[in-house]
């Protein structure tokens, strides 16, 4: 079995290349620069200014750990509390993530917590210290269900549309709507005019903000009552 491929992206981290769909997990021009402005300063961030301290996130795609590892470095600096659950279907062996120079305590004070949300066994909750709490599902998106209205924010970080059409199409993205608490938020780097236009239709209200290098806009949707639309 071929495997990803590592890149050194512009700002100097690191990404992965799919030898399957031949996307990258990030963004060439920036891997942990687009993570940090869509995910955490546009998402975890913002939603952290507008409630207490305890979110519940839910990630389509744990990849990398990238978003995870971010999320869980966030949690202490900024001192709230992080439930963090993730589906992949296709989770990294342990050659290829710990290859990675995230891993590397030279390169990243913080590696030890990106080794250690890449070794929690999946499909199970792990409290990996005071701040945060992480359970990876080994699922297809399709088939998994979610408590309605328990997450305060959706990290969509599937493979685009291009790659991974079943997971842009309205039944998913109906589910991640459906997970969201009422005011719930939902980030994407993806920002084309048909998924905008789907998001729409299942009740989305759409903010487009600036995207990282590379990247004209990405997406920020808030969950709203339909009604009212």
């Amino acid at each position: 079995m071929v495997k990803p491929k590592a890149i050194l992206t512009r700002d100097g981290s690191t990404t992965l290349l799919d030898p399957y769909t031949g996307s990258t997990f990030h963004s060439i021009h920036g891997a942990l620069t687009e993570s940090k402005l869509i995910y955490i300063t546009y998402g975890l961030n913002h939603v952290a200014k507008l409630q207490d301290d305890q979110i519940h996130i839910l990630e389509l795609g744990f990849g990398t750990g990238i978003n995870a590892w971010l999320s869980w470095i966030t949690s202490e600096e900024k001192q709230f509390h992080i439930h963090y659950t993730t589906v992949d279907k296709f989770p990294l062996d342990e050659d290829v993530w710990n290859d990675l120079p995230y891993c590397n305590p030279t390169l990243y004070p913080e590696s030890q917590k990106f080794h250690a949300i890449h070794s929690v066994p999946w499909n199970q909750n792990v409290q990996l210290d005071n701040h945060f709490g992480l359970k990876k599902i080994y699922a297809d998106w399709q088939n998994y269900q979610q408590l309605a209205g328990s997450m305060d924010v959706v990290f969509y970080d599937a493979f685009g549309p291009g790659s991974q059409s079943e997971l842009w199409n309205q039944a998913s993205l109906q589910k991640s709507y459906d997970a969201l608490k009422e005011g719930g938020i939902w980030l994407s780097f993806c920002a084309q005019g048909e998924v905008k236009r789907k998001l729409r239709n299942i009740g989305f209200q759409l903010e487009p903000l600036p995207g990282p290098p590379g990247k004209r806009e990405v997406t920020r949707a808030i969950k709203t009552s339909k009604n009212i639309l």
